[in-house]
């Protein structure tokens, strides 16, 4: 991975305002530390917390919904191996196809839930999308 692309996106995350508003039970989570599964938690993967700010990109919007941000800040609350949750100050959909541009590069997925928690933060799962072409990461810049 060049750090030409992770220090590109780093500078373009500073400089990008936070939109999201994190109530505060959310803000206590956010800080907790990684667990791997629990007994009886019924997933297939262990999740790990990994928190900071990433870009996402909806590159496939339901036609109902029109998007009029093309990249927009949100930020990251856990991953797996094949999803990932974070916050967005906007409501998407399932079946709404993204792009997250990490600081390890590009990671394509497709939301499953969402959950509103007021009306700046949304809480997105996704699911990690694994086609022949895209099951690499790599490192583009928006």
């Amino acid at each position: 991975m060049e750090s030409s692309y992770a220090e590109t996106l780093k500078g373009l995350l500073a400089n990008t305002p936070d939109s999201v508003q994190v109530p505060p039970a959310l803000q206590a989570l956010s800080r907790s530390q990684a667990t791997p599964n629990a007994p009886g938690n019924h997933r297939r993967f262990a999740r790990r917390k990994i928190t900071g700010d990433m870009f996402c990109k909806v590159s496939n919007p339901l036609p109902k919904f029109s998007r009029t941000e093309n990249f927009f800040k949100v930020a990251s609350l856990d991953i797996s191996r094949c999803g990932v949750s974070f916050l967005a100050n906007k409501e998407l959909y399932p079946e709404e196809a993204l792009l997250l541009w990490t600081l390890i590069g590009r990671i394509p997925c497709r939301v499953v839930r969402c959950v509103k928690h007021n009306d700046a933060c949304f809480e997105v799962g996704a699911e990690v999308a694994i086609d022949s072409g895209s099951a690499s990461i790599n490192g583009v810049a928006p």
